[in-house]
């Protein structure tokens, strides 16, 4: 044979001259020469044990929304976007100031300015309407208040974390604990480092059944984070009622069909619901609902908005149903009330404007193509003065 030839020797016996290995040490040598994609295995299905348990234990409650009118009775605005975000928002305060001046304890002025930016001017205005709501009362307290964009207020700040301190204080919500989804977290981890060992040590399909396993760990753990997130429970009538008044602010003129008895669209329910239409996200659909009515009225003459704009130009209602108008708005206040860093130089300071946590649809709104030039006899004053129309609340 020449160096390097192989050589086969086969060698044949009958049955029982060699014991046979018996069930338990072959299992055993066969956990030993596979010991890592086992483990990989048992891992995975103490995850998928896990999923079970959450499941069980923390599923979400199926609730029977029904669609609601009016807001459930005695809820503000930014309490009722607090319990359905679960957290504060900065158009929480937005909601809370359109609130004050709709029902009649201050006069709000929106002042146009250049691109985006707008000023705002707040006055008490003596009276109210409806029930009493402290957070209104204390915004009126506050007044004058003149806020201008970009620069910090001492009084924004202070009524901005007022709002926030009330509303957690008021309202808690029972969370699911977070064990499931760090021990998850860790399964996946294990089960990965894992994959990757056993692919590299076998060589085989067994790689293949790795990068397998490795994939159903992720999704599980995905689901496990999805179902903990998700958990609300049972019985929780105020979330559902909240539910309820969301999807009526959020039906399109078709929707409206389907309803029984629902209310008929004029400029007084516009502004009625304008604020919780913001705190909810919705004001988008909700002033695209009335776009013809409130147009065909300013054009009457028969209404006048609470809301003073001024500088926005005759037959220009497209930030009544603007979600960018509201996120203006709501980005003006957080940034008044993020109080300057000084630097060392004493008379130069830096700040910041901050970013925010409010979101709602996209709009294909321009402000630069208002001409505030255009028509001097507006319904929308330039020379201030707070509007009268709306029958508030």
């Amino acid at each position: 044979m020449q160096p390097g030839q192989g050589l086969t020797v086969s060698v044949s016996f009958n049955k029982g001259i060699v014991a046979a290995t018996s069930t338990a040490a072959g299992f055993m040598l066969f956990m030993q020469d596979n010991k890592y994609f086992v483990w990989l295995v048992i891992l995975l299905l103490v995850q998928g044990f896990l999923l079970a348990y959450v499941f069980t234990n923390f599923k979400v409650i199926a609730r029977d929304i029904k669609v609601l009118y009016s807001p459930p009775a005695g809820l503000t605005a930014p309490e009722m976007g607090y319990i359905d975000k679960r957290a504060y928002s900065n158009s929480l305060f937005a909601a809370a100031m359109v609130e004050a001046s709709i029902s009649k304890y201050i006069t709000l002025k929106v002042i146009k300015g250049s691109g985006d930016h707008n000023n705002y001017e707040l006055r008490k205005a003596g009276r109210t309407m409806g029930h009493i709501n402290s957070f209104s009362q204390a915004i009126a307290d506050e007044c004058p208040l003149d806020i201008t964009e970009g620069v910090y207020s001492a009084k924004v700040a202070a009524l901005n974390a007022q709002l926030k301190a009330s509303l957690e204080a008021k309202y808690s919500f029972p969370q699911a604990p977070k064990w499931p989804g760090i021990v998850s977290l860790l399964l996946l981890v294990l089960i990965f480092i894992l994959g990757l060992v056993s692919a590299y040590c076998y060589f085989n399909f067994v790689v293949w059944i790795s990068l397998v396993l490795i994939a159903a760990s992720v999704l599980l753990h995905t689901r496990i984070a999805a179902v903990i997130k998700a958990y609300r429970p049972a019985g929780n009538d105020l979330e559902t009622q909240v539910a309820g008044f969301k999807m009526y602010l959020n039906a399109t003129d078709h929707d409206r069909r389907n309803f029984i008895n629902a209310p008929e669209l004029s400029t007084a329910l516009y502004e009625k619901y304008l604020p919780y239409s913001i705190a909810l996200g919705l004001e988008n659909a909700w002033g695209t609902l009335f776009k013809d009515t409130i147009a065909t009225a300013i054009n009457n003459n028969t209404y006048t908005p609470t809301v003073n704009y001024v500088g926005w130009g005759r037959g220009h209602y497209n930030h009544f149903y603007n979600s960018l108008f509201y996120l203006s708005m709501a980005n003006s206040l957080y940034a008044s009330s993020i109080e300057p860093v000084y630097t060392n130089s004493g008379s130069d300071y830096s700040g910041s404007s901050g970013s925010s946590d409010y979101s709602s649809d996209s709009s294909s709104f321009d402000s630069d193509s208002y001409d505030s030039s255009s028509d001097s006899d507006s319904g929308f004053s330039d020379d201030g003065g707070g509007g009268g129309g709306g029958d508030g609340f």
